[in-house]
């Protein structure tokens, strides 16, 4: 659907999309990406019978405690009813 609302002309397929809707979609991706982006090194060796460099399955990957995560959200979540036509001025842009 994001991509069909990026290309509108191309799909030419008609649905309620509005821009606000299309830059959450691609910020949630993006911090998708940024934030859970796994750093590991991708380890190759090589093996000899196949005489080729082949990649190692072995390597050790840490995930992210996703109930740690939940339960601090729990615990720490302050929003109430969002009100998107409220606007407060930054002190600290004076």
């Amino acid at each position: 659907m994001l991509r069909q609302a990026l290309h509108p002309d191309y799909f030419r397929i008609q649905f309620k999309s509005t821009p606000l809707r299309t830059d959450h979609c691609i910020k949630s991706i993006r911090e998708s990406i940024m934030c859970s982006v796994d750093v590991t090194p991708d380890v190759w060796s090589w093996d000899d019978g196949r005489q080729r460099s082949i990649l190692r399955s072995d390597s050790v990957h840490t995930c992210r405690n996703f109930e740690a995560i939940r339960g601090w959200v729990a615990k720490n979540h302050l929003v109430g009813n969002f009100d998107s036509g409220a606007h407060v001025t930054d002190e600290l842009d004076k």
